[in-house]
């Protein structure tokens, strides 16, 4: 199984963060950390954002105001499923009415979360995003678990001359999950009662499609 197209930046960034190579480490004749395994912990993380607006950035022009950029909404997460041609991606622009903005016509310069439509004048008019964010910092943690487990049978051993403390290591991953179990910060969930009217109880969807009874709303891995 090959990872979606939109998904390779963000494993890209999430290899960087973790120091993890495609086959690091051989397990039961399992090679880590393949760009599958990447990305099925970035999905663990992933949340749909639908009718994100965003805004347009006006450019003096002859006279008048013209508007060829938009940028994304403070606060939008840094990391998030890019557009993807084969369809794979959720990343869509979309107008007030919700018609789908051919995805040819703009440039997206995700680091800085801004949108360009070249020299076509959008003329100040309400644009939305539909995306997938990640939490790639939550994701980093739990490889660098998954590498402090592939090494933690390591043991000190000493020799005349040499004091090997391989225990190290594993230490040494464990606290760098602590960091980056820090840095994604507190998650919450809403608990939805649907015992008390059960016809309007919610229906989730994860990122994949499969359906799931509603308990929880806004989770980390399920939208609605």
């Amino acid at each position: 199984m090959t990872a979606r197209l939109g998904m390779a930046a963000p494993i890209t960034r999430l290899r960087q963060l973790t120091n993890a190579g495609s086959a690091d480490y051989t397990v039961a004749g399992v090679n880590y950390f393949t760009d599958d395994q990447m990305q099925a912990e970035l999905d663990r993380t992933s949340s749909f954002l639908s009718r994100v607006r965003l805004f347009s950035v006006p450019t003096w022009q002859a006279s008048i105001f013209v508007y060829y950029d938009y940028i994304m909404p403070e606060g939008m997460p840094d990391d998030f499923e890019h557009y993807a041609s084969d369809g794979s991606s959720k990343f869509a622009i979309k107008d007030g009415a919700g018609t789908t903005i051919n995805p040819n016509t703009y440039t997206v310069n995700y680091e800085a979360k801004r949108i360009n439509f070249g020299t076509v004048d959008q003329q100040n008019k309400l644009l939305f995003l539909d995306v997938i964010v990640l939490d790639v910092n939550r994701a980093a943690a739990q490889i660098w678990r998954q590498k402090a487990s592939f090494v933690s049978a390591q043991v000190d051993w000493s020799t005349t001359g040499n004091n090997i403390r391989a225990s190290q290591e594993s230490a040494a991953y464990i606290a760098q999950a602590e960091k980056y179990e820090s840095l994604s910060g507190v998650k919450q969930s809403n608990l939805v009662r649907t015992d008390e009217n059960p016809a309007n109880g919610v229906s989730l969807t994860n990122t994949t499609g499969e359906n799931r009874d509603a308990l929880w709303r806004n989770s980390n891995d399920w939208k609605y």
